[in-house]
């Protein structure tokens, strides 16, 4: 149905605590299976929480990097598919802990491939062909399953300058709002209001490095009710006004 036809591999591959994997991008499209893993990414300009079970999709082209904050380990796939349905699998991460049968998969395509047995290639492209169709499935599925902790941190780091009904996003992961603060502030240090509000802090010190922008206008695209809150929020955080901190780079 696709014709997929994998490029690289790799098993089990571990990631120890405090590594770094720098920016770079693939000329082709990527799954990246972590049995284990506590670490950030960062594709697309989004950040992600990664945890065990998820998987990530990379488009080709695109950069992305991981910080593990703990030690991990990680199977990964490159492959080309010019039929690839992005309409419906976007580029993204992906909790389906549940669902070891896309792990089993992989861990065959890449048995396939070091043994090269007659007829390996039709298996292992018939096999990645199985992977898509499973994410399709699961992403049509996502709207109805609850959301992980991990799902909550990428959405907050997608929209940390819009309003966030946190009661709403507590309710879609299946937890009272006071028990979602709770898991959420022990698995992360921060609750999700502390996380939205750090975003948007790092954020500014980031466009504050572009004298384009005003310190106003750099509040308003960060999320901040009004310059005063931004100014404030900063100094508390920072230990210098914007103005004091954009004075201090240039």
């Amino acid at each position: 149905m696709y014709s997929p036809h994998l490029i690289f591999f790799c098993s089990n591959k571990n990631r120890p605590q405090g590594s770094e994997v720098y920016n770079h991008a693939h000329s082709c499209y990527e799954i990246v299976y972590f049995n284990k893993a506590n670490a950030t990414l960062t594709m697309s300009e989004n950040t992600y929480h990664l945890e065990d079970g998820t998987i990530y999709i990379v488009y080709p082209d695109t950069p992305h990097s991981e910080i593990h904050l703990n030690s991990g380990i990680v199977t990964f796939l490159g492959f080309e598919c010019e039929s690839f349905p992005r309409s419906v699998i976007k580029e993204n991460i992906y909790n389906i802990l549940h669902h070891e049968n896309i792990r089993n998969i992989m861990n065959r395509i890449i048995k396939e491939a070091v043994e090269q047995k007659e007829n390996y290639s039709e298996l292992i492209s018939h096999m990645l062909s199985e992977i898509i169709l499973l994410l399709q499935r699961y992403t049509t599925n996502e709207a109805q399953q609850p959301k992980t902790l991990g799902y909550i941190y990428s959405y907050i780091s997608e929209y940390y300058n819009q309003q966030i009904d946190f009661e709403q996003l507590a309710k879609a992961s299946g937890y009272s709002l006071d028990h979602f603060r709770h898991i959420f502030t022990k698995k992360f240090g921060m609750s999700p209001k502390q996380i939205q509000t750090d975003m948007r802090l790092k954020k500014s010190a980031e466009l504050l490095t572009d004298n384009k922008k005003s310190c106003t206008e750099i509040a308003s695209l960060c999320g901040f009710s009004t310059s005063a809150q931004f100014s404030k929020m900063f100094s508390d955080k920072y230990g210098v006004t914007p103005k004091q901190f954009r004075h201090s780079i240039v």
